[in-house]
C-alpha cells in the first residue's frame, strides 16, 4: 500500500553506487505515481410534482490531487426510504454540458445505482500539468475526455412521513474500496446524507450542526399614539451568524387593548419583495387578532426578513400600554426575544345621557308637601363625567 501523503512529499527512488576503485556516489530521482484523491460535494433540493415529493440530488466529482489523474471511474449510490428515479439521472461536465450517455453505464439492482465510467473517461487533478500527466499515463494528448469536474444529479422520490439516508461511493481504478465504503487506500470518497422531514420541508440533518444566530429589532410608524388610532409595525428578522438558519419560526403576540388588522401582514424579503404567499418561502403562518405566526424555510448568512403589519387600538378613555412580544428560534439557532411597550392616551368621548321626572302626588292644594325623582341615565357607550344636574322649581301666577 503506497501511503497518502503526495501533498506534501514526493517519493525518491534512491541508487547507491560503490566499487573497489571508485568514490562511493548516490543517486537520488523522483518517482511518479498516479494517485487520484476523489472528492464529492453534494446537496439537493426539495420539489414536489403532484402529491410526490422529490429529493433533487447534485454530486460534483472532482480530483484534489495535483498532478495525477482518475481513470474508471466508478459512482455508487445507495438510497433507504426513498426510490432513485434513473430516467432523472443526467451528467455533465464542469461546464454544464452534458457528457454522452454512451460514456458510461447504469445498472440499478436492489435500491443501489452503480454509475461506471468508460475506461477513456479521465478526471484531471486540480492544478495540474495537463500535457505531463498525459504523457505519464500514456493518454493521447488529443483526447476530448479529460474533465476537471463531472457533475451527477438524480431525482428520488421520497417516502411520506420517513428519513431518506443516501449514501455517495466514488472510486477509480488507482483507488481500493469495498462494498460497504471502507475506503482501503486512504483516497476515493464516501459521503452520506440523512435527509430529515421538519414542518413539511426536507431538511439535512448535518445543517443542524452548523450553528448561527439571529437577531431582531422592532419600529413603529407612530411614536405618539392614542385610542382608536392604527399603527404600522415592522418586525426585522437578520442572520448574523455564518450559516443558513433553517426552519426559522417567527411569532408576534399582542397583549393589551389593541387588534392585528389580519389582512394587512406581509412578509418581505432582503430585495422588499412580498413572500406572504410563497410556499416555498413562507411554509406555514397563521394570522389572529392577537399573534402573528410564520415558518421561514431558510434565512441565509446577511440576510433579513421582516413582518409588517398594522394594529388598531381599543378606544379607551384612560392611559394604557399595549405590549408586544417577538419571539424567533430556527432548527440550528437559539431562541431570541424581544418585549416593546407602546403608551396609548386615551381620549374622552361623547356620550347620551336620558332624564325623567316624577312626583308622589299628581293633585296637590296649598300647605301640601310633594315628592319628586328625578332619574338620570347614561343610555350611551363611554362612562359620563362631571354630570350636574338642575331642577328648577317655576311659580305659575
Amino acid at each position: 500500500m503506497v501511503k497518502d501523503d503526495f501533498d506534501t512529499v514526493t517519493p525518491k527512488l534512491t541508487t547507491n553506487v560503490v566499487g573497489d576503485n571508485i568514490q562511493p556516489k548516490e543517486i537520488q530521482s523522483d518517482i511518479y505515481i498516479n494517485s487520484p484523491k476523489l472528492k464529492i460535494d453534494k446537496t439537493f433540493e426539495s420539489n414536489y410534482k403532484g402529491e410526490e415529493e422529490r429529493l433533487k440530488y447534485t454530486l460534483d466529482v472532482t480530483n484534489e490531487r495535483k498532478d495525477s489523474i482518475a481513470k474508471k471511474v466508478t459512482l455508487v449510490e445507495k438510497t433507504t426510504n426513498g426510490r432513485l428515479d434513473k430516467d432523472s439521472i443526467r451528467v455533465k461536465d464542469g461546464n454544464g454540458n452534458d457528457i454522452p450517455k454512451d460514456n458510461y453505464d447504469i445498472v440499478e439492482e436492489n435500491g443501489k445505482m452503480t454509475l461506471k465510467f468508460k475506461d477513456d473517461i479521465y478526471i484531471l487533478g486540480k492544478n495540474s500539468n495537463k500535457n505531463d500527466i498525459l504523457n505519464k499515463n500514456n493518454i493521447p494528448l488529443n483526447s476530448n475526455k479529460i474533465y476537471d469536474k463531472i457533475e451527477i444529479t438524480y431525482d428520488v422520490v421520497k417516502e411520506k412521513g420517513k428519513d431518506t439516508v443516501s449514501t455517495s461511493i466514488v472510486n477509480s481504478n488507482d483507488n481500493t474500496i469495498d462494498e460497504n465504503g471502507n475506503d482501503n487506500s486512504g483516497i476515493a470518497n464516501k459521503v452520506v446524507t440523512k435527509v430529515l422531514s421538519v414542518e413539511g420541508r426536507a431538511v439535512e440533518e448535518e445543517e443542524f450542526k452548523k450553528k448561527t444566530k439571529l437577531d431582531i429589532s422592532k419600529d413603529s410608524l407612530k411614536q405618539n399614539v392614542k385610542d382608536g388610532d392604527t399603527n404600522t409595525y415592522t418586525l426585522n428578522v437578520l442572520n448574523v451568524g455564518d450559516n443558513p438558519a433553517r426552519i426559522v419560526k417567527i411569532e408576534e403576540t399582542i397583549d393589551g387593548n389593541a387588534k392585528i388588522k389580519k389582512d394587512s401582514v406581509r412578509i418581505l424579503n432582503s430585495k422588499g419583495e412580498d413572500v406572504t404567499n410563497n410556499t416555498n418561502i413562507v411554509l406555514k403562518k397563521d394570522i389572529t387578532d392577537k399573534k402573528i405566526t410564520a415558518i421561514i424555510d431558510k434565512i441565509d448568512k446577511d440576510e433579513k426578513y421582516k413582518i409588517v403589519y398594522d394594529v388598531i387600538y381599543d378606544e379607551s378613555e384612560t392611559e394604557n400600554t399595549v405590549k408586544t412580544i417577538s419571539k424567533v428560534k430556527g432548527l440550528n439557532t437559539e431562541e431570541k426575544q424581544k418585549e416593546d411597550i407602546t403608551n396609548v392616551n386615551g381620549s374622552i368621548k361623547d356620550t347620551k345621557i336620558e332624564i325623567s321626572k316624577d312626583s308622589t302626588k299628581k293633585e296637590v292644594k296649598a300647605g301640601d308637601i310633594n315628592t319628586y325623582n328625578v332619574i338620570v341615565k347614561n343610555i350611551g357607550s363611554y362612562d359620563a363625567r362631571e354630570v350636574v344636574v338642575e331642577d328648577t322649581l317655576y311659580r305659575k301666577c
